[in-house]
């Protein structure tokens, strides 16, 4: 069994950063005595470069001394004593565990006198393996251009980081025991979750805004998180809300509860696997907003109990393709560019809703509407969609299943843009759903002249 080392939270801080603290007594240890690939000469190599002015010699990047084990002392230097079973003999040569007794904390301070902030900077790549963080692990006020990467980590206590900029976060074979992965108001060019078991994970960018104690910072830039990545990992409770979470992409990952609130110019959500593992979201809320350039949106291969669609499309081309959803509701929506629903269905019980929006021309294509046990369109403007082999209800309703004249009207604008496309099957089905909802009106009206010649009309064709 390889040993484990101790160290507080700080203690792994400082040599991170290069700090020389106390090396002669803690640094040794850190790096255990049996590695002898001249430590002290590659930290000093590392501190040297850090506090170079010129910069002109580039930082070595920061390694756990486990990391670099079999690369040095066991493969250089030893050989298996005679005798020694080979148990005995990788028992002895493993590389020592790190436990880390205390919160780690990688961050700048808030300056109360100036009312401003010292933010922590640092220039090589972090890499971080083997330890086992028993309090939290705290980024705040931490500008980071480079990889920050946890091999082999048991996380105790919560990771969680705010108000910070890096570049990458990676996690390979990581644990969140019971503990919560935590990201607000912060930019990341990607994070990556690699063969990982997470409990919690939670990401909020521009939520609200930034209230930050005895300062004078204002938040003036759109924070953004490019790309998430679950390559391989399971997730108890997945929540996303806020603004600029561009690409979310799941490779054989599971999630027991996914939920989406976000606000997006663009969007990339792609389920790798789907034939293997179609991940369920428990509620999608997406708000769209006008893009500045031509943009392409992926949301593919999920079941989503409750979809929610808003906002402005403009100058984006939107796919949502191979999804099944239960619950689809389009609320407050304007469609100025070209939103496509491709190869979708409806799960019973299922409830489509469309209100106070104008669709454009949205597109359904192979899109299955005849499971809907509610459908209601509400003060909306549907007559220029777009439809192939798509069926929609035959019990469609509005503000209510009697206002009889607003269902009328409802089927007359799918029989227009049923005739703009030359389906005249489905525009005499439409038709004939209008005059059905038309001769209701009349009853409930009390017209009698005009219902006498609405029955003529049905005995006689139909109403087709």
């Amino acid at each position: 069994m390889a040993k484990t080392i101790t160290f507080s939270g700080e203690t792994l801080k400082q040599y991170i950063l290069g700090k020389s603290n106390n090396v002669n007594e803690e640094y040794n240890t850190f790096f255990d005595e049996y590695y002898y690939q001249g430590s002290a000469n590659r930290r000093a190599q590392r501190i040297s470069a850090l506090q170079n002015e010129n910069n002109t010699v580039k930082p070595i990047p920061f390694r756990m001394p486990s990391e670099r084990y079999y690369d040095s002392y066991v493969t250089r230097h030893q050989q298996k004593p005679y005798g020694m079973s080979e148990e005995e003999w990788q028992e002895q040569i493993a590389p020592p565990n790190y436990l880390i007794n205390s919160m780690v904390y990688l961050g700048g301070t808030t300056v109360e006198a100036t009312s401003s902030i010292n933010w922590l900077s640092h220039h090589t790549d972090i890499n971080i393996s083997g330890c086992t963080f028993s309090e939290p692990f705290n980024a705040l006020f931490f500008d980071f251009k480079h990889s920050l990467v946890f091999t082999n980590c048991l996380f105790k206590g919560p990771f969680i980081c705010r108000n910070s900029a890096i570049n990458n976060i990676v996690f390979k074979k990581c644990t969140f025991d019971n503990v919560e992965f935590q990201v607000s108001d912060s930019d990341f060019n990607s994070i990556l979750f690699d063969e990982c078991h997470v409990y919690s994970v939670s990401v909020s960018i521009d939520r609200n805004p930034y209230n930050i104690e005895q300062t004078k910072y204002i938040n003036d830039i759109d924070h953004s998180v490019k790309n998430i990545n679950f390559i391989n990992t399971s997730v108890t409770i997945g929540n996303f809300l806020g603004n600029n979470i561009k690409s979310i992409e799941f490779d054989n990952a599971k999630f027991d509860e996914l939920n989406l609130d976000i606000s997006v110019k663009d969007l990339y959500l792609i389920n790798k696997t789907v034939d293997k593992n179609r991940i369920n979201i428990k509620s999608l809320n997406i708000t769209l907003e006008p893009s500045a350039k031509d943009t392409v949106s992926i949301i593919e291969g999920f079941s989503i109990q409750k979809f929610n669609i808003s906002g402005l499309l403009r100058d984006t081309t939107f796919n949502i393709y191979d999804i099944i959803f239960n619950n689809l509701l389009i609320k407050n929506f304007v469609n100025e560019s070209k939103l496509i629903f491709n190869a979708t269905s409806l799960e019973s019980p299922g409830r489509v809703e469309i209100t106070r929006s104008q669709l454009g021309k949205v597109e359904f294509n192979y899109v299955d509407f005849t499971k809907a046990d509610t459908f209601r369109i509400y003060l909306s403007n549907i007559t220029d969609i777009i439809t192939h082999n798509t069926v929609f209800s035959n019990n469609i309703i509005s503000k209510d299943e009697f206002d009889f004249s607003t269902i009328r009207e409802i089927y007359r604008q799918l029989k227009s843009a049923a005739g703009k496309q030359s389906d005249k099957v489905n525009e005499l089905r439409y038709e004939a759903l209008e005059m059905e909802a038309f001769k209701k009106e009349l009853i409930k009206s009390n017209i009698s002249y005009d219902k006498w010649i609405l029955f003529i009309n049905e005995w006689s064709n139909g109403h087709g």
